[in-house]
């Protein structure tokens, strides 16, 4: 479970903190301009070095930097079977227009299991080992693990970054055509049908995970049906007494789809039971109504669960599901100012005009 979220001179942010700790679902309000897609940006920028990419040049710019005379600074603090732990990582600009690592370590509560400092890198879980790495990668993919000892808390931490889930649906962009079954949901979900299909092949009882869901909105819902060979279609099949009819995936309305993705991600808590879920923007493409029932779900199905959901949204019905302690308000007064993060007062109700000044 994500505990602390801190970032320094990214974007708008400078001595940033997001504390979740102890808080299963939470949400990100304030204008644009914020801050809350670039709090997702740098969970991605955390996946992606789980997910094996070590360049830093493919995942933070210059531009990024809020000041280019200092260096970025990420820090990501989750509990990990009851173990906390942590991953430290600091990039410069200052010198080259490269991005390059100041400092990087991985810590499991008091011990620093990998510590490194420039190139010069330092393993002390397990067998002590010390390296050169370059200074343009990220040394978190390339730590080579034992099964056993502090090695194994690395090897899980690396996989809970990597099981991250993080969207924001455009139901335009999503593919009807499962050429392939995918491990990782496109953070446009252009790819739903490809993971949910993934899903029901690594867990078949999944399907009537998605299936339930699905008809606690659709009354007249049937099923799901993969069609063809080689390349597999997605459609939808609704029912009455007296005739089916199905769609394919990419002809369903914007607010169908986006209810699609809403019942494969209540699905997949079965095979990701411990994983961040961040969700930007759910309210769009749905009625107020849909609105209040989809977040009622999404709070009711992560309570039951050791997975988190992270969602923002500028939407009061959303924002009133969530109790005042799981509401964070981002705020800056000018461009020029950074992110502040506030929880708001417990006596007030939003209205759809509330401007969260």
């Amino acid at each position: 479970m994500l505990k602390k979220l801190y970032i320094q001179n990214f974007r708008c942010f400078q001595n940033f903190t997001l504390d979740l700790t102890n808080k299963n679902s939470a949400i990100l309000i304030g204008k644009n301009g914020t801050g809350k897609s670039s709090i997702f940006d740098v969970l991605s920028i955390f996946r992606e070095i789980a997910n094996g990419e070590v360049l830093l040049d493919n995942i933070i710019k210059k531009i990024d930097c809020r000041n280019t005379k200092e260096p970025v600074e990420f820090s990501i603090i989750t509990d990990i079977d009851s173990k906390e732990m942590e991953y430290r990582i600091i990039i410069d600009f200052t010198k080259f227009d490269r991005a390059r690592i100041l400092e990087e370590y991985i810590r499991l509560d008091d011990k620093k299991l990998v510590s490194r400092k420039e190139g010069q890198t330092t393993k002390e879980s397990n067998h002590k080992a010390e390296f050169i790495i370059d200074w343009h990668w990220a040394c978190l993919p390339l730590i080579v693990t034992d099964e056993y000892g502090d090695d194994k808390y690395i090897d899980k931490f690396r996989q809970w970054l990597s099981n991250m889930i993080i969207i924001f649906p455009s139901p335009e962009f999503f593919e009807y055509k499962v050429s392939e079954e995918s491990k990782l949901l496109k953070r446009d979900c252009s790819n739903i049908a490809s993971w949910a299909r993934q899903l029901y092949v690594d867990m078949p009882e999944t399907y009537n995970n998605i299936k339930e869901a699905l008809e606690n909105v659709f009354a007249d819902f049937g099923m799901i049906r993969f069609n063809g060979e080689p390349t597999k279609e997605c459609w939808i099949q609704f029912s009455d007494t007296e005739k089916n009819l199905a769609i394919r995936l990419d002809k369903l309305s914007s607010g169908e789809k986006i209810y699609f993705t809403y019942a494969v991600l209540i699905a997949s808590i079965a095979k990701f039971p411990n994983a961040l879920y961040i969700w930007d923007e759910p309210n769009n493409y749905v009625s107020r109504n849909e609105m209040y029932n989809m977040i009622s779900g999404l709070i009711t199905n992560f309570k039951k669960t050791k997975a988190q959901i992270l969602i923002s949204s500028h939407n009061d019905t959303a924002i009133n599901r969530f109790s005042r302690e799981n509401s964070f308000w981002l705020k800056r007064s000018t461009h020029l100012s950074p992110t502040q993060v506030a929880q708001i007062p417990n006596d007030i109700v939003l209205s759809e005009e509330y401007d969260l000044d």
